[in-house]
């Protein structure tokens, strides 16, 4: 498999022994890099902001077509998914062909698809409780407000339409430490979300859900120490690639019209 960065650039895994692999760029003198693939996938009728500050501290037209996306599939394929959650970290642009860091309405390419979802891998689907979807929840919003100058945490949660919550930044936010082992553990819960509603119904702390995320939040990067607890046997992995999902979305939606819709809403 093919990766490429943010700049478009061909990488590969080396590894040096003992198992570690780093990703590394390739010599551009050695490897040809691929021409864009320009094939139109579908058509945007509004501009679609994939920057940080954006896509990592409030509810976005982008995330909201990401956790869509991952929604739909699910319904296509007959999988059984209560709410669908992006990372602000996985979804990004290349500065090279969308300087502004904006996808303006009009055609979306398969290269567009591609650089909004750079970073491959599959998804999951995890059975939670209604207090593990609470903590997850309290993690995507530890890092709010983005402070002056900075891009913001990759753990902020774009949310599917399934899923609305209020966020009260006046409350304590979810602090992470390390145990003996130098593994995150949850310090203390954090309590900024004040409401939580998934499918109309109010979260039942005691409930069961069925959550579609990435994989790489699913296994506990970003410090979603919840969901990287949960057992294997409560997670059902999804092989297709997250660009690809996107793709099928957009092209059987198009033209799709995100609206901000009060799926998060944030209170000083």
């Amino acid at each position: 498999m093919k990766i490429f960065n943010q700049m478009n650039t061909l990488l590969k895994f080396i590894t040096v022994g003992l198992g570690l692999s780093f990703l590394i760029s390739c010599d551009d003198n050695l490897i040809e890099k691929p021409e864009p693939n320009t094939d139109i996938v579908g058509i945007t009728q509004v501009a679609l902001d994939a920057n940080k500050v954006v896509i990592r501290g409030e509810e976005a037209l982008l995330g909201n077509v990401v956790a869509d996306a991952m929604l739909y599939y699910a319904d296509q394929n007959g999988i059984d998914v209560d709410v669908a959650l992006a990372n602000g970290g996985g979804i990004r642009f290349t500065s090279s062909s969308h300087p502004d860091g904006i996808y303006p309405a009009g055609n979306l390419t398969v290269q567009d698809i591609s650089e909004i979802l750079p970073f491959g891998g599959g998804s999951v689907v995890l059975t939670m409780t209604g207090a593990e979807l609470m903590s997850t929840l309290e993690r995507g919003v530890f890092g709010l407000p983005i402070p002056e100058g900075d891009s913001g945490a990759g753990a902020f949660l774009q949310v599917s339409s399934t899923l609305e919550i209020d966020v009260n930044l006046q409350n304590p936010a979810q602090v992470l430490g390390t145990d003996e082992n130098d593994d995150d553990i949850i310090v203390s819960e954090g309590t900024r979300i004040t409401f939580a509603k998934v499918k109309g119904q109010t979260l039942d702390l005691n409930g069961t859900y069925k959550v579609m995320t990435g994989g790489f939040p699913a296994s506990g990067g970003d410090g979603f120490v919840t969901m990287g607890s949960i057992a294997d046997s409560l997670k059902m992995d999804i092989e297709e690639e997250a660009d690809e999902i996107l793709r099928q979305y957009v092209e059987a939606n198009s033209p799709i019209a995100p609206t901000i819709e009060g799926r998060i809403e944030v209170f000083e």
